[in-house]
């Protein structure tokens, strides 16, 4: 059975931070959330409701501090995508910033590391390497960074920056759940018009994983 990860690692503690966070991805942060002390039980509830309550205009994501990094669970896949809004992030608080991808039923694993600009960028796309930009890093060092990468490679490169993307610790993992902006209520609507194709997969109709 595949599995699927997508989190956005911002180096530092930045959950003080975290409207000005999600407001850049086009969320608006009411403050309603759930605590939980383990990232198995969160990320249970994430994987198993993030659909749910996409059809409802309301994205769930996870949030957490690990090791002096700020992570951001995307169990939809989307927000770590979006490299502009990404790269303003990390100008604006002036942090590096990695994301992971990793989708196993497609074969689709990825990386990229931003500081503001995107420094490095590596797609795997079904055994293909899809998308190789900038300059290999020392982090990189002993990792399958080729055709042949898998999560493990990309777990490890978690663990060598200094967190993990499923921890095993007890801490404080909080799951948002963020309105949609007026902003980008009009381009879904836009989208739900010019899109006569339906979908009966357990998916958010915009998703393409």
């Amino acid at each position: 059975m595949g599995y699927s990860i997508g989190v956005i690692a911002i180096k530092g503690n930045h959950l003080d931070k975290a409207d000005r966070l999600f407001s850049t991805f086009d969320y608006i942060d009411n403050g309603e959330s759930k605590n939980y002390s383990t990232w198995s039980e969160a990320g249970k509830y994430l994987d198993d409701n993030y659909f749910d309550y996409a059809n409802r205009d309301i994205a769930l994501r996870g949030i957490w501090v690990d090791s002096g990094w700020t992570i951001i669970y995307d169990p939809e896949m989307v927000d770590l995508l979006e490299s502009e809004k990404i790269k303003t992030i990390s100008k604006t608080i002036n942090a590096d910033i990695w994301t992971i991808l990793i989708q196993t039923t497609s074969g689709s694993f990825s990386f990229s590391k931003f500081a503001p600009n995107r420094q490095r960028h590596f797609l795997v796309v079904d055994g293909q390497i899809a998308e190789n930009e900038g300059t290999p890093l020392p982090e990189e060092k002993g990792l399958n960074i080729n055709e042949k990468i898998f999560g493990d490679d990309l777990e490890y490169l978690a663990k060598t920056l200094g967190f993990q993307i499923q921890p095993e610790t007890t801490g404080d993992y909080i799951v948002k759940y963020l309105s949609y902006n007026n902003q980008m209520k009009e381009q879904l609507a836009q989208f739900k018009q010019t899109t006569n194709a339906k979908t009966t997969e357990n998916k958010p109709w915009w998703k393409v994983w």
